[in-house]
């Protein structure tokens, strides 16, 4: 049968699941959150599969070139940095050259076992890859609107975090004193809460980054300015404000860009992302109140369990077991553990967003139709 999203832009079933009514007329946060955990529950298995294959899958084959490459300089050459900088560029490259169309097809593939799910019906793994990869010109062109603008977000605030040394390349040498941890923690925990552009953005940003902390002439985004925490200058101020900006724009008027592409019949290129920022704009506070939410839910289990006890490992475990066994191979080899527990982490939470989007769009599309009749 005809998949009932298909009969238009924002047509969905007539008849749907219990969850799905409970949401159609007002769709609050407690409701979406019900329905969104539902729906992983009932097609986790798609779902996970998708989400493994398109994020989590692309990070561990990266990070496991990189740690081969790293092992086999540290077996011939007894060190591992001399070959860090180049094996951390292979990863980057392949994190970005792949990642960008893998992540942006499991998403799409995501949105469309939900919108089924919403709409009563059941729709296999095949199935809904096979839906993404037609739409896949539209699903990359939404994603890097997405990723440019949560990009030059990142560069103002970045900016003004350097000035106030919150940066998590303001992190020089650690050591265990109290002072220095902390200063690490509250780095971590700021930058915890910046959203993340998506592939190839992410890996420019890590990039720079790198750079940044091994460079000693404090060159950075706009080299003009220079670190001072003394005092933070009017014009950094404004330009890390002002990359607030296009962050929440980037979390309303493009947030439901997935859900739009993957309900349309045959989305043009243009046509879809147009149509995501015209229903962006018209539920413009309501989608501020739940990406809100959800940035916060996120950040905060993302920095709960993830950046705090890795940073403090990474800084305090590692350093004392290569100590202890007069070894460098403890770093390359808790470079690709930290990196597999923070991809799977990242994994479940872009899988349950790209849920609670699809059911958001769901929610608000039925609401629009009830109101316009």
């Amino acid at each position: 049968m005809q998949d009932v999203v298909n009969r238009g832009r924002h047509s969905l079933a007539a008849g749907m699941t219990a969850d799905a009514r409970d949401y159609a007329i007002d769709p609050g946060v407690a409701a979406m959150w019900r329905v969104a955990l539902h729906t992983l529950s009932a097609q986790s298995a798609p779902i996970l599969l998708c989400a493994f294959g398109g994020v989590a899958g692309v990070y561990i084959l990266a990070q496991l070139i990189n740690t081969a490459l790293t092992f086999d300089v540290y077996f011939r050459a007894g060190g591992v940095y001399p070959a860090y900088s180049n094996t951390y560029y292979a990863q980057l490259l392949i994190q970005a050259g792949i990642g960008t169309f893998t992540i942006a097809l499991a998403r799409g593939a995501i949105t469309w076992l939900t919108l089924r799910h919403a709409a009563g019906e059941r729709a296999g793994l095949r199935e809904a890859l096979r839906a993404a990869a037609r739409r896949l010109p539209s699903l990359l062109l939404s994603t890097l609107v997405y990723g440019l603008l949560i990009f030059l977000g990142l560069a103002g605030v970045t900016l003004l975090l350097r000035q106030m040394r919150l940066d998590v390349t303001s992190i020089g040498r650690v050591t265990t004193d109290f002072d220095s941890i902390t200063h690490l923690m509250a780095a971590r925990v700021v930058n915890g809460f910046l959203p993340d552009p998506g592939a190839p953005f992410a890996e420019v940003v890590s990039f720079a980054r790198y750079f940044l902390r091994r460079s000693t002439s404090n060159y950075y985004w706009l080299y003009t300015f220079r670190a001072d925490a003394d005092g933070i200058p009017a014009r950094v101020l404004l330009i890390g404000l002002a990359g607030i900006v296009p962050m929440i724009a980037a979390g309303t008027f493009i947030r439901l860009r997935f859900a739009t592409i993957m309900a349309a019949d045959a989305p043009n290129r243009f046509g879809a992302l147009t149509e995501a920022m015209r229903s962006g704009a018209r539920n413009f506070t309501t989608l501020l109140k739940h990406g809100a939410l959800l940035w916060l839910a996120g950040s905060g289990l993302n920095i709960v369990f993830v950046a705090v006890p890795l940073s403090l490992s990474q800084y305090l475990l590692v350093p004392a077991l290569s100590q202890r066994l007069n070894a460098l191979w403890p770093y390359p080899a808790s470079a690709f553990l930290f990196m597999l527990s923070q991809t799977l982490v990242s994994m479940l939470l872009i899988a349950f967003t790209t849920v609670y989007d699809a059911h958001l769009y769901a929610a608000l599309a039925r609401t629009h139709r009830e109101g316009s009749r």
